[in-house]
């Protein structure tokens, strides 16, 4: 992409995780998904340990059941550097998370941002070292996205604003990273 600033190595000394909660059979979803507690407890379980694995200090954060999605942390806050951004989810039961972690998470950064218009989820933003591909859906309006970009630009990150397909639910949920280089999508994300 021209006009990326060059690659930043960051080294993860923390992981912040929030234990699951037994009102995620209530999240959202986007394929109508019931999932069964006891092996979301499991696959945390396993989470957990490969994060341990790989060095990480796990810092615990308590369940949340009046928020059903509130053990994905990553949509209501994203980090950059030093940095936390608190998001400004659109759905109401996302967006009384962003306001309980900010209190929870306020020791971990040096600097705290808050996106005071539009809406904007951590799902439709996708981190790739000094650049952000951030994706406008039904869940980040497009001055949440510029609030945002405006943030980070601050910051010294590039940013570039796409266009997530309408039948995706974020951005991420049809493409991920393999490496600083290449991103693997969906069929549907690639149309």
């Amino acid at each position: 992409m021209p006009g990326t600033p060059k690659k930043i190595m960051y080294k993860f000394k923390n992981a912040i995780i929030r234990k699951p909660n037994k009102s995620i059979k209530k999240g959202l979803s986007s394929q109508n998904l019931s999932p069964i507690f006891d092996n979301i407890i499991i696959e945390h379980n396993n989470y957990i340990a490969a994060i341990k694995e790989a060095g990480l200090k796990i810092n615990i954060l308590e369940a949340l059941e009046e928020f059903p999605d509130s053990m994905f942390v990553e949509d209501p806050v994203i980090i950059y550097k030093s940095n936390i951004i608190i998001l400004n989810p659109s759905d109401p039961s996302r967006n009384g998370e962003a306001k309980i972690i900010k209190k929870e998470i306020k020791n971990y950064f040096e600097n705290i941002f808050s996106i005071e218009n539009g809406y904007i989820e951590g799902g439709d933003i996708l981190n790739i070292n000094n650049h952000f591909i951030i994706g406008l859906s039904k869940r980040t309006n497009k001055s949440g996205a510029e609030n945002l970009l405006n943030i980070l630009k601050s910051l010294g990150a590039s940013v570039y604003i796409t266009k997530t397909p309408d039948d995706i639910l974020h951005f991420k949920s049809e493409c991920s990273l393999i490496d600083d280089d290449i991103i693997l999508v969906s069929n549907r994300m690639a149309k």
